[in-house]
């Protein structure tokens, strides 16, 4: 008869023997697998969105918890009625607005006798001195930062218009 530890050896050596025989098998098996192809990432997924939180008023929720549970005269809550400002009647089309839709105040000039303007008009850059007409429009007026056009008894009035600049902003070294 083998004793105890003959049992506890030949047991240990069947369990080695199956250990190194799924050992073989798993790497057999993994030999024929093939890795998933890497997705690419999706831009969303990175972004949080914001949560529009709708926090109550502490007037309001202060109103609501002072107010007993089982009250006899309790009723449900209804929100204050907002009246809406009056509607401003619609304002009026500037006649010059028709012509000058197109068209950027660039830049004043006055040099010598004939001060004028730079204009980009429809994509084109177009200088006219004072007195000059475009499309029916007179240039009449010219201040430091603005230009008047007349037509018959209408004015228009152009100003430049600088580009915003944000301060706040770190420049990308």
């Amino acid at each position: 008869m083998i004793s105890r530890i003959g049992y506890l050896n030949f047991a240990i050596v069947i369990l080695l023997c199956v250990c190194a025989a799924q050992l073989v098998y798993g790497s057999i098996k993994l030999r024929g697998v093939v890795p998933p192809e890497p997705r690419d990432l999706n831009p969303a997924a990175l972004s949080v969105n914001q949560i529009a939180s709708q926090a109550a008023e502490p007037v309001v929720l202060s109103e609501l918890l002072e107010r007993p549970l089982f009250w006899s005269e309790r009723r449900p809550y209804e929100p204050p009625v907002v009246v809406e400002p009056e509607k401003q009647p619609e304002k009026q089309p500037d006649p010059g607005e028709k012509v000058f839709k197109d068209t950027q105040l660039l830049g004043i000039y006055a040099g010598g006798q004939h001060p004028g303007v730079i204009l980009l008009h429809k994509d084109k850059r177009i200088r006219l001195n004072q007195q000059d007409t475009l499309e029916g429009w007179t240039l009449d007026t010219l201040n430091e930062r603005s230009a008047e056009f007349v037509s018959a008894s209408e004015r228009y009035r152009m100003e430049i218009q600088y580009p915003k600049v944000n301060f706040s902003q770190q420049p990308n070294n």
